[in-house]
């Protein structure tokens, strides 16, 4: 298995529990608490989204974006 493989299986659980506590975080949230944390979440996605694309492939960026969901 190469290196990025095994990044890529390391993070998945990591942002499979992340998304667990913020599902969790989201329902305490009002309407305008929400929209503003949807905002950060989706600036945060293009942040990381634009780092590991330097050394992911598209594939394994798409799968951990869709854990992310």
């Amino acid at each position: 298995m190469n290196i990025l493989n095994e990044i890529e299986d390391q993070f998945n659980p990591i942002v499979f529990a992340l998304n667990f506590k913020i599902d969790a975080l989201i329902s305490t949230l009002d309407k305008e608490q929400l929209e503003k944390y949807q905002n950060t979440i989706n600036e945060k996605k293009e942040e990381v989204k634009s780092k590991l694309s330097e050394h992911l492939t598209p594939d394994q960026i798409s799968s951990i974006l869709i854990q992310l969901k």
